[in-house]
């Protein structure tokens, strides 16, 4: 993992997490969509990081996964996890953020934000702690808290969840 701030103040905010949104394609998958000759889109997701989304969930961790497109696969790895809020198709990631902190109460300060593009940034701005991965857009490396070491699709979730729970 790549630190872009003190590890002192990382290590703080770390501490106050009780709630996480991850983005998809780019994170959970490695950002390539394949087609099957009948159109439908494939995914593939790691085994590695669906024991991450196991282990926050059993520590009591509310674990948003957020897709800016309709993404079939997305619902069904969450299901399959225990996974308490996913949602695709969604155009405002920050809107939904701020939404489900009031559903829980759970203060913004005490979300973490995972993404890889620009359409994550405002959910950066608005956590208290934001991650992305190497392969991520300029603008999301430059903007979050923590870069991992795995790229989307291969472990970065996991490691993620492992460093937050200090495993």
């Amino acid at each position: 993992m790549k630190f872009n701030d003190t590890i002192e103040n990382i290590n703080s905010k770390r501490t106050a997490l009780r709630a996480i949104i991850c983005d998809v394609d780019g994170v959970l998958t490695n950002g390539q969509i394949a087609y099957t000759d009948t159109g439908k889109q494939v995914h593939h997701y790691h085994a590695l990081d669906g024991y991450g989304f196991i282990h926050l969930v059993q520590r009591g961790f509310l674990i948003t996964i957020v897709s800016g497109r309709d993404n079939p696969s997305a619902i069904i790895r969450g299901n399959e996890l225990g996974v308490t809020e996913v949602h695709t198709a969604i155009t405002s990631k920050i809107t939904l953020m701020k939404q489900l902190s009031q559903k829980y109460q759970i203060p913004l300060k005490n979300w973490g934000a995972i993404g890889d593009d620009i359409n994550d940034l405002e959910c950066f701005q608005a956590s208290g702690l934001s991650f992305t991965v190497p392969q991520a857009h300029p603008k999301a490396l430059e903007a979050a808290n923590i870069i991992t070491s795995r790229h989307g699709g291969a472990g970065a979730f996991r490691e993620i969840s492992d460093w937050i729970l200090g495993l």
